[in-house]
């Protein structure tokens, strides 16, 4: 982005030059002159915004890695990647959703909940250990319960459900509502997860159209200034013209800039929506092995 607005800043330093030419030749009026200076200052504005900002976002990268701000400064600029298309949009695996941080820990909350409710249940059947009452006449439960018994005196496992039953029920009964609230949990997440990814589709689709249509612009006034330079060359043309052509070019490419940037910002999203589990390598075709 600084780069084109350093090549906008050239040329309208240029036309600001020619136009005082032209206006000392009474070939131009000072109206023109003022409209290419205030364009001109604007120009230097927007780099000076851009420098910044781009002296913030070395900061912060310095602060995230516990580092001091000249560390930041010493950063240098880095070449950014193409970044493919997380696999044909139409037609993205949602099994990739079950990646996603959110949906495994809802995913793991009912598990948990569901082995609770398995305990629960298991504790309505009764847990006698019958070997530590080998070798002994009776294993009748009455006498078994009574205070001089030998199973009491022996002391071995003995959980009879029929004894604490309100308790179990109600335990059971409390399992199943946790049970039920994680599952209502999960599939709240799931359906969260699912629009995200949508959403993150169709934004991405729409970006890259935009980006298409920014790409065709540049291409149009590329030609454009080709054209004014063959002009200017057979002397059909003068510089004022060749000048204006560049500088549409460079707005055209500036826009062309801004459309990357959020394709690529909307690529980062959608890649998050789906768990981050895809990989520049992935295909639609490979998306069975996310099945195990």
């Amino acid at each position: 982005m600084r780069d084109v607005a350093q090549q906008g800043l050239s040329r309208r330093e240029g036309i600001v030059e020619m136009l005082a030419l032209r206006e000392k030749a009474g070939l131009s009026t000072d109206i023109n002159a003022v409209a290419a200076r205030e364009a001109l200052t604007d120009t230097r504005s927007q780099i000076d915004l851009l420098d910044g900002e781009i002296s913030a976002r070395r900061h912060e990268i310095a602060a995230l890695l516990g580092k001091s701000p000249d560390f930041g400064d010493a950063i240098v600029r880095p070449h950014l990647p193409v970044i493919a298309d997380p696999a044909p949009l139409s037609n993205v695996p949602a099994v990739l959703l079950g990646y996603r941080p959110d949906v495994e820990a809802k995913r793991a909350a009912v598990e948990a909940t569901s082995n609770a409710v398995g305990a629960a249940r298991a504790a309505f059947y009764p847990d006698v250990d019958l070997v530590a009452f080998a070798g002994f006449r009776s294993l009748d439960i009455g006498h078994m319960m009574r205070p001089g018994s030998v199973a009491t005196q022996f002391g071995p496992a003995v959980t009879l459900p029929i004894f604490e039953g309100g308790q179990l029920r109600a335990a059971l009964k409390n399992r199943l509502g946790e049970y039920d609230a994680a599952v209502n949990d999960y599939n709240a997440t799931v359906s969260k997860a699912l629009q995200q990814a949508a959403d993150g589709i169709s934004d991405l689709k729409a970006r890259q159209a935009a980006r298409q249509e920014a790409e065709a612009a540049v291409r149009h006034w590329q030609h454009v200034v080709d054209l004014e330079r063959i002009r200017q060359k057979n002397g059909l043309s003068d510089t004022n013209d060749r000048l204006a052509a560049e500088t549409a070019l460079l707005l055209s490419e500036r826009r062309s800039v801004e459309a990357a940037a959020r394709v690529a910002e909307a690529q980062i999203t959608l890649i998050r929506a789906l768990g981050g589990a895809w990989s520049p390598s992935f295909t639609s075709s490979a998306g069975q092995k996310y099945h195990g």
